[in-house]
């Protein structure tokens, strides 16, 4: 798995610079974390992607659920780069909420 994410970061690596390696190889391993979460089983209907965003001062990264079907609870925590956990007890204060993974796509936005 290490190999793979290591393959995935090459370009990424030799390209960017050194806040945008650190930030893309926080992305890869949320990616990872989150990999049982993310998925694209019904397109449109049924979807679950990584987002990025502000929270306190930090990044933080936690699934978006699109699900037409669902009623869905909003986002009560996340990780920060570290891989703790961050509660999130007030979501109206996610700053610059982005998809970072299409998990239809399978690619890093």
């Amino acid at each position: 798995m290490k190999k793979r994410l290591l393959l995935l970061l090459m370009p990424v690596l030799f390209s960017c610079s050194e806040d945008n390696v650190a930030r893309n190889t926080c992305v890869a391993e949320m990616r990872v974390l989150y990999s049982s979460d993310l998925r694209c089983s019904d397109p449109g209907k049924m979807e679950a992607h990584l987002q990025e965003a502000e929270f306190e001062g930090q990044l933080v990264y936690f699934p978006e659920v699109i699900c037409i079907f669902c009623g869905l609870a909003p986002v009560t925590m996340g990780y920060n780069c570290q891989k703790e956990i961050v509660e999130f007890k007030d979501v109206k204060r996610l700053k610059n909420i982005r998809r970072v993974y299409d998990s239809c796509k399978n690619k890093f936005l």
